[in-house]
């Protein structure tokens, strides 16, 4: 009997805990719902609504740096809005947020393409010369179809090259054309990012420095003149420095800057009365820049009777010139006199390395009536000296001439002539040939060591044109192991030298291994 009261209670109990619990789950009525539960939006993002539906009060939870909400809750019914902000990645992000309803809970998923992504990676300042430049811009960036543009009339001198993509970056190159500005110009490079987020590369390009003028080369007459004028226009400050020993710098007076970027700069020259043409060459630099010469003019007193010269020889004709004697016009031959030319005794044609003067003849001396004295002095081109019509000359040294082969002095009265240096005498002609009816003494002793060591090729000297010879020097000899060696074999001489020669009139040194030839 027990038993079955236990089973009962137990039944009863069990049957009043069911209906407990329904009745707790009647007891909770909350809902929510919402009009979507993902929001999709492209790289530019935006504003988007969503209605939410519930059963009491509703409220939002969720955080995110790149999505906000118009509020926090509301009723049912309202609508809530998602602030999407435009992304700046360069993939795609989501988010998730909540809304409660009492125990009821939706989510909501906000999600973003990726953006148009535009970063600039190298200087967004460019300076650049006058000339012809490259502009290189690297980028970090997806926009497959990048747009640009040039600010100020950039596009009339900047222009798109090519683009390239690799290791992440973009690099663009962009090409400058050179500026025929006198003054700067500068344009913005704008590469077009989304919602107005562009790049902006500042492009200044320096004015073409210039130095103008109408009349570079003044002539004027040999009457003195203190008013000599030279008139430029530049865009630099000028800078003028000449070597002259009659051109006088009076002054200089600036004017004022024009419009197209250029200024006014007046020079005033003196010169006093000279008998024959000069030529003074200004060379014009940039702001007192060393080394740097934009432009040169020359100021001419001109002889109204020039003296002429001919000079077949191009790169004697540049030497002259440079030394003042002689003014040339283009490859004439012909050249007008001036007045070192006319006034010097003395001229050295010298240069500073073994190759030296680089002419192959060297002629028209005769040109230069005061010229007393000539100083040759390395040169492994001239072969030959004319030096016909030198009526003053009496002074001629010819030393390191190795391709020397004919020495013509003509009525000069040059009595002697030498080689210079034995030791460094050595001649790679094959034949040397000297002649002048005033000569008296020759002297082309050489023991150089291109004897000893085979690189002589003097086979013979030729000295029968030189009646008046006295004296002759013509040992070219050297020691070796093999003895002595002699390249030259043969003297030539006239019948009446080789008489003076054997009754002693005319003193001789010589290699034994020379022999005498009657020409």
């Amino acid at each position: 009997m027990m038993k079955k009261y236990i089973l009962v209670l137990a039944s009863a109990a069990l049957m009043f805990s069911g209906c407990g619990e329904e009745s707790k789950e009647s007891l909770d009525t909350s809902a929510v719902s919402l009009s979507t539960n993902e929001i999709v939006s492209g790289s530019e993002g935006g504003n988007f609504d969503v209605t939410v539906t519930s059963s009491e009060d509703w409220r939002i939870s969720g955080i995110s740096d790149w999505v906000s909400t118009d509020k926090t809750g509301g009723k049912s019914g309202e609508k809530v809005t998602f602030k999407v902000e435009p992304s700046s990645s360069m993939v795609s992000d989501s988010v998730y947020f909540k809304i409660f309803a009492g125990s009821a809970v939706q989510k909501v998923k906000v999600k973003i393409a990726a953006g148009q992504v535009i970063s600039l990676e190298s200087d967004d300042k460019v300076e650049l010369s006058s000339d012809a430049n490259a502009i290189v811009v690297k980028l970090k960036t997806n926009i497959e179809n990048l747009e640009y543009d040039f600010t100020d009339g950039g596009a009339d001198w900047i222009s798109f090259d090519q683009r390239s993509d690799a290791f992440g970056f973009t690099t663009l190159r962009f090409n400058v054309k050179r500026s025929k500005s006198f003054t700067a110009r500068t344009s913005d490079i704008v590469l077009k990012g989304l919602n107005g987020r562009d790049i902006k590369i500042n492009v200044t390009q320096a004015q073409r420095d210039t130095i103008l003028c109408d009349n570079p080369a003044i002539v004027k007459g040999l009457d003195a003149d203190n008013a000599i004028k030279l008139v430029l226009k530049s865009n630099v400050t000028p800078f003028i420095e000449f070597e002259s020993s009659w051109l006088t710098k009076v002054s200089e007076i600036p004017g004022s800057k024009a419009a197209d970027g250029l200024t006014d700069y007046t020079y005033v020259f003196s010169a006093p009365e000279s008998k024959g043409s000069r030529v003074a060459v200004l060379n014009c630099h940039k702001d007192n820049a060393d080394g740097i010469i934009m432009r040169q003019f020359s100021i001419k007193q001109q002889n109204p009777h020039p003296i002429l010269v001919n000079i077949t020889d191009a790169n004697l004709r540049n030497e002259l010139s440079k030394q003042g004697w002689i003014l040339t016009s283009g490859e004439s031959t012909e050249c007008e006199v001036v007045d070192a030319g006319l006034t010097s005794t003395t001229l050295t044609l010298s240069g500073e390395y073994y190759y030296g003067l680089q002419a192959t003849v060297i002629d028209g001396l005769g040109g230069f009536p005061e010229l007393a004295e000539l100083i040759l002095n390395k040169s492994r081109t001239v072969r030959t000296i004319d030096l016909t019509g030198c009526n003053k000359l009496k002074t001629v040294q010819a030393k390191t001439y190795s391709m020397l082969e004919n020495v013509i002095f003509a009525d000069s009265p040059v009595e002697t002539f030498s080689l210079g240096d034995p030791s460094d005498s050595g001649l790679d002609s094959k034949s040397l040939t000297i002649s002048g009816s005033k000569i008296k003494s020759i002297d082309v002793t050489c023991n150089s060591w291109m004897i000893a060591y085979g690189y002589e090729k003097c086979e013979s000297l030729d000295v029968s044109g030189c009646p008046a010879l006295t004296t002759l020097k013509a040992k070219r000899e050297a020691s070796s192991y093999n003895g002595a060696q002699c390249t030259m074999k043969t003297i030539y001489v006239s019948a009446a030298q080789k008489a003076a020669i054997e009754a002693g009139t005319i003193t001789v040194e010589k290699s034994e291994l020379s022999s005498y030839v009657v020409k």
